[in-house]
């Protein structure tokens, strides 16, 4: 084992991830990678799990620029689907394409054993309309929408007070969402 050689790749990787997380995006490849540095989004809600797993480590970072690069430029294998469990519509980036399977069916099938199935919900995928910097702000707002959703649920059963705390350091909470909590409690009182 060479120390000094693991050092040295390490610091091309942080010098790498430093310079994409605060450099203006030029290109597709750029628009994603920043928006993975900067978001607070989990990257398992947004990529299937090999690929978030890259998420966490500088040096796998690195490797995933180098994947979405070649997944967008080379090869054409990233595919923007939009998830659909019930009445939610989730949007993924999925690194494989459609055109590597005979049918939609099985690629969506693919796509579909990874995430658990219920019965009674609808599931499905297909194909996400618009490019990069319409999957990212989607994204984004469906982050946004589930800390609310949570935020709401959580307040809900133990006050505003205890959601407040826990959520207030979230970039995208907003002080406002209390007003929701108190709609949910008055309708919660009236009902017989």
């Amino acid at each position: 084992m060479n120390i000094d050689k693991m050092i040295e790749d390490f610091e091309k990787a942080k010098n790498l991830v430093l310079s994409k997380k605060n450099q203006e995006p030029k290109d597709d490849t750029d628009i994603l990678f920043h928006w993975i540095l900067n978001t607070e989004c989990n990257p398992y809600a947004t990529f299937q799990s090999d690929i978030a797993v890259q998420c966490e480590r500088v040096e796998s970072l690195k490797d995933l620029y180098h994947n979405i690069h070649h997944a967008l430029e080379d090869d054409g294998e990233l595919t923007l689907v939009n998830f659909l469990h019930g009445r939610e519509v989730k949007p993924m980036a999925i690194f494989d394409a459609p055109n590597n399977y005979q049918t939609f069916e099985e690629f969506e099938n693919k796509i579909l054993e990874n995430h658990p199935k219920h019965p009674a919900i609808k599931t499905g995928v297909e194909l996400f309309e618009g490019d990069i910097k319409d999957f990212v702000k989607k994204a984004e707002e469906y982050h946004v929408n589930s800390i609310k959703r949570c935020y709401l649920m959580d307040g809900a059963r133990f006050g505003a007070k205890e959601a407040n705390k826990h959520y207030k350091d979230y970039g995208c909470f907003d002080p406002e969402w209390e007003k929701d909590i108190k709609s949910i409690n008055r309708v919660k009182r009236s009902k017989p």
